[in-house]
């Protein structure tokens, strides 16, 4: 990514392909099942070394994901969200403080975190009782069938 200059998100065209630079907000934030940190989307997972005469086996015991896919950001020209359903993104993993027979790990979008997101972006629809005119400074980028939402 980052072939060609970013774009603010008031500034983005709808249903062309852009380039973004945004934060990830705190609305709807979670915390880290693990960590505690805030955070808009995490995946976690918790594993037991097991000795296998030859070597170790991890075994995950525990997995799982919270927070929402669709996740709040915004630049210094205005506000959007970025639908990571399909969306193809690698989360930095975050290896955690663990007893020694035992790997915690989580994969997170922190709040603040800075993003770049690669993809269509559409203009939000109203919702119930909101104008055209009042949603329609909200893009909202999701995977489209013949281009994929990169987010790095």
């Amino acid at each position: 990514m980052r072939a060609h200059p970013t774009v603010r998100l008031a500034a983005i065209l709808s249903h062309a392909v852009n380039e973004v630079e945004v934060e990830v907000e705190e609305h709807g934030a979670v915390r880290g099942p693990i960590s505690g940190a805030a955070c808009a989307y995490c995946e976690y997972s918790r594993a037991r070394r097991h000795d296998t005469g030859g070597g170790e086996l991890w075994e995950t015991y525990e997995s799982g994901t919270v927070g929402s896919r669709m996740v709040r950001v915004h630049d210094a020209s205005g506000h959007g969200w970025v639908d990571l359903e399909g969306a193809e993104f690698v989360l930095p993993e975050r290896r955690l403080r663990s007893p020694r027979t035992e790997r915690w790990i989580e994969r997170r979008l922190d709040v603040g975190e800075r993003l770049y997101v690669l993809g269509i972006a559409r203009r939000k629809p109203p919702a119930d009782g909101e104008s055209a005119r009042e949603a329609a400074g909200e893009p909202v980028f999701a995977p489209d069938p013949a281009v994929p939402l990169v987010v790095r």
